[in-house]
């Protein structure tokens, strides 16, 4: 249930965190590095889960995008989302990453199989946004979506966002991480609201077309 990154730090899970350890055994059933067990509902390739994305997208966006509350929530997330990225970038958080991962032999922390944490509505908010979803993946040892200039989605997992190296939080402020902590779990709960009105919205949209 845990998630490895490329540099040999080790990310407890939700579960892990409210019912204790597991038996570490079991890890070679997991997924890609470390990952999570596939979901049997969910599309079994990251190339199927795009497809998805991008057929709700083709059949849905247009509508999402004309309900009120997706409308608000839309706009609260990117507004959340700028004062979060904004101060990673006063803080220097994406020339730090950038640096680690060009000059380190195993990477930055976007690992290969991070992409498997993604759902077709997460993807699909992204592509609300205005992303363009890839098509293929840059660098072997990394996630699907890190590009050679960060991650190519807007809308992230909140892995993503929550995640610091040691080394990265070692190296804030106590108060300017707290301020970071804050932000971040501001785009995280915006992002969560989004994603579950989408859902919802999605739900209601099926059954208009059931007999």
């Amino acid at each position: 249930m845990g998630f490895k990154f490329n540099r040999n730090c080790r990310v407890e899970s939700l579960e892990e965190r409210l019912f204790g350890g597991r038996d570490r055994s079991g890890d070679a059933e997991m997924g890609e590095a470390g990952g999570e067990k596939q979901d049997a509902a969910k599309p079994s390739t990251i190339g199927q889960m795009v497809e998805t994305a991008e057929r709700l997208f083709a059949g849905w966006g247009q509508e999402l995008k004309k309900e009120e509350r997706i409308c608000r929530l839309v706009r609260q997330f990117e507004t959340n989302l700028e004062n979060s990225r904004q101060a990673m970038h006063e803080l220097g958080i994406f020339r730090a990453c950038a640096r680690c991962d060009g000059s380190t032999p195993e990477g930055s922390c976007c690992s290969s199989g991070l992409e498997r944490k993604y759902s077709p509505i997460l993807l699909l908010m992204s592509l609300m946004l205005g992303a363009a979803l890839p098509r293929q993946r840059v660098r072997a040892d990394s996630c699907y979506f890190l590009g050679r200039k960060g991650c190519r989605l807007i809308a992230r997992h909140m892995l993503c966002i929550d995640y610091f190296c040691p080394e990265l939080e070692q190296s804030l402020e106590p108060k300017a991480l707290m301020k970071l902590q804050t932000l971040s779990g501001r785009e995280i709960e915006s992002a969560f609201l989004l994603q579950e009105a989408i859902k919802g919205e999605i739900a209601v949209f099926s059954k208009r077309l059931l007999p």
